[in-house]
């Protein structure tokens, strides 16, 4: 690909080829060369700072791009475990997203975008990664939301992503830019595979599918097999699927993946829990991450792991669930707990079969308070 000075892919070439890689860096690596000017570090790798540094001035091009057409941009909440000799897990810590992460990121939809437009231009079946804009139901209970936050809808019908960005840019750095990010993430539609291109909504695309990937995703396969077939100048007619076949595939790999993700979820959580186990009594800071009517959920800062404060667990009261406002209040005292809040909770059970985290409300005084409470953590 080739791009100008604003991040626009003005060429495009698809060829087989086989790469010589020039090093082998880690994302870390690349942070501290790039990021942080690691004098030794880019001694060592002077032969390709020439190189690192021209992607770094293109994914800062792309970044912009991206800013532009309004994608949307949410943190990932994955984690870390360290384990010990024995095969327990030691330890947990959130997972940091550098900008090295970031740049390897738009590479890879930018590769994506061209993948799919190429293939989609030369009208060979293929199957797209299609995100449709907020089903009906979901953007009527943002809307009440926005409404009773004081902020202000831009559509009218069915929004745009830079709609939902702008949303996102006017909360940043703010106590309810946390809440906000949790009501639109809630809001959004699933992303599937599927021959029939309705565009990406959240990445503000019209053309996206997923090529990069061939060794583990089979969408990606099946894209690489185009890309081929029309490198070697072959005929639609002998292209070896067919639509038909396009949208079987696209149902079965976008129920694969939402299996796996369920398969990984789970190891996750059993992991969690059992982690936890050894910290029922302690206190922690959290941050609440979602409310019912039967208690809150609470994201503990520290580990990035989710418990549930039963209202049962929390101060003596009866409490009403608002759910315009993601929140409950209770009726005697007017204790609110709402999205985003930041707690202190205690650990009371841990359930490793229910694969299940029972904390108790302490207060809302914050997470340095919780954390410092904690002190007497067992090893």
């Amino acid at each position: 690909m080739r791009l100008d000075a604003r991040g626009k892919v003005v060429k495009c070439d698809f060829y087989e080829a086989v790469i010589h890689s020039q090093a082998r860096l880690t994302y870390d690596q690349v942070e501290r060369l790039l990021v942080h000017e690691d004098a030794e570090l880019r001694q060592r790798y002077q032969a390709v700072m020439i190189s690192l540094e021209a992607l770094f001035a293109i994914y800062q091009s792309l970044t912009k791009r991206r800013a532009r057409r309004g994608a949307l941009d949410f943190d990932s909440d994955q984690v870390q475990f360290e384990f010990d000799a024995e095969g327990r897990v030691a330890g947990i810590r959130k997972q940091q997203r550098l900008h090295a992460h970031r740049l390897i990121e738009e590479c890879m939809i930018a590769a994506n975008v061209e993948a799919a437009r190429w293939v989609s231009q030369a009208k060979l079946p293929m199957l797209f990664r299609v995100h449709e804009p907020p089903q009906t139901h979901k953007l009527e209970a943002l809307e009440a939301f926005l409404g009773s936050q004081g902020l202000k809808k831009a559509w009218q019908e069915t929004p745009e992503p830079a709609q939902f960005a702008a949303l996102q840019r006017q909360m940043a750095g703010q106590a309810g830019e946390p809440l906000l990010n949790a009501v639109l993430l809630r809001s959004l539609s699933l992303a599937v595979y599927q021959p029939e291109n309705k565009g990406h909504f959240g990445l503000a695309l019209g053309h996206y599918a997923h090529f990069t990937s061939p060794i583990r995703r089979y969408p990606d396969l099946l894209l690489h097999r185009a890309i081929k077939h029309l490198c070697r100048r072959r005929s639609k007619q002998q292209f070896a699927f067919t639509p038909a076949d396009m949208v079987q595939f696209g149902r079965h790999c976008s129920f694969a993946e939402r299996r796996a993700e369920e398969a990984s979820r789970d190891v996750d959580e059993r992991l969690k829990v059992q982690f936890m186990q050894r910290h029922v009594g302690e206190r922690f800071g959290g941050v609440i991450s979602g409310v019912t009517s039967f208690g809150a959920f609470v994201d503990l800062t520290e580990f990035g792991i989710s418990g549930l404060v039963h209202v049962t667990a929390m101060p003596d009261d009866y409490y009403q669930f608002d759910p315009e406002r993601h929140r409950l209040v209770g009726k005697r005292r007017g204790l609110a707990v709402q999205l985003a809040d930041v707690v202190e909770i205690e650990v009371i059970n841990v359930n490793l079969s229910e694969r299940k985290i029972d904390l108790a409300l302490v207060s809302k005084q914050g997470a340095k308070q919780a954390k410092k409470k904690r002190g007497q953590a067992r090893p």
